[in-house]
């Protein structure tokens, strides 16, 4: 493991009911990077995420999260979940939902502290939705959720952030208000999202992996849609946003493992 990459997977195989998710992963995350995981629908996206969180574990291969295996690090890593259920019903506010974030962590000892109140509150401040503190949180929009949820994540004071389709189902400025935190968090921990979003690679991402049950890499930014249709080779007008690095693999140069373009 190098001096700045924060995770490395080497070999990772993956099946679930004797079907394999992944295959022959080759991934290394740089400290401070921000990694756009794209992919067609069911090519082991999310599945990725929870082998990096340690949910789940591989068949073959090696993980390692800051030098060691991910149950060792999990207290270092936030993750903020696909479709996050709950009931709108149930009483919970906007402070006490980002409360739960500090739920195990390893500076408590399963009750909430003073600094506990402290960070969670932060944490709200960091995705500006301190002010709706003692809203119940099935009022809110589906933005303002998610910023709630992001900032249970960040209660737990995460050196990487994980979060599986931030803005799914969310309104264009919704969008946008995600997009703007995440990468002011950038600037001091380490992102990866899962998303179907093109604008994720235009101008935000510092670097992209296709997922379809091996792993594509391209390591550099995507500052505009003309590069991002010379690395692709096809018209952004005419296709999927999720098909958009699959068709790369057809005919674009690739590293000596067969899994990475320039």
């Amino acid at each position: 493991m190098s001096n700045t990459s924060e995770i490395e997977l080497k070999d990772v195989w993956f099946s679930y009911n004797g079907e394999t998710v992944l295959k022959d992963v080759a991934l290394s995350v740089e400290r401070n990077d921000f990694l756009a995981v794209i992919g067609p629908n069911g090519g082991g996206k999310t599945t990725l995420l929870k082998l990096i969180l340690g949910i789940l574990k591989p068949n073959k291969g090696a993980i390692q999260v800051f030098g060691n295996e991910p149950s060792k690090s999990v207290h270092r890593l936030g993750y903020v979940p696909q479709d996050t259920f709950f009931n709108r019903e149930f009483p919970i506010t906007v402070f006490d939902a980002a409360l739960l974030g500090r739920l195990g962590h390893p500076k408590n000892f399963w009750r909430y502290t003073k600094s506990d109140r402290e960070t969670a509150l932060r944490a709200l401040e960091t995705v500006d939705m301190a002010g709706f503190r003692d809203r119940r949180i099935g009022s809110l929009s589906g933005g303002q959720r998610q910023r709630v949820f992001i900032a249970r994540a960040l209660a737990s004071e995460p050196d990487i952030l994980l979060l599986d389709e931030p803005t799914a189902s969310i309104d264009i400025e919704g969008q946008h208000k995600i997009y703007d935190i995440l990468k002011i968090l950038n600037e001091q921990m380490t992102i990866l999202v899962v998303s179907h979003d093109l604008n994720i690679l235009l101008g935000i991402a510092k670097s992209v992996v296709h997922v379809n049950t091996t792993v594509y890499s391209h390591n550099a930014p995507i500052v505009s849609s003309e590069v991002l249709g010379r690395l692709t080779g096809i018209s952004l007008g005419h296709i999927c946003p999720v098909e958009l690095l699959g068709e790369q693999t057809d005919h674009e140069h690739h590293g000596e493992n067969g899994k990475q373009f320039q």
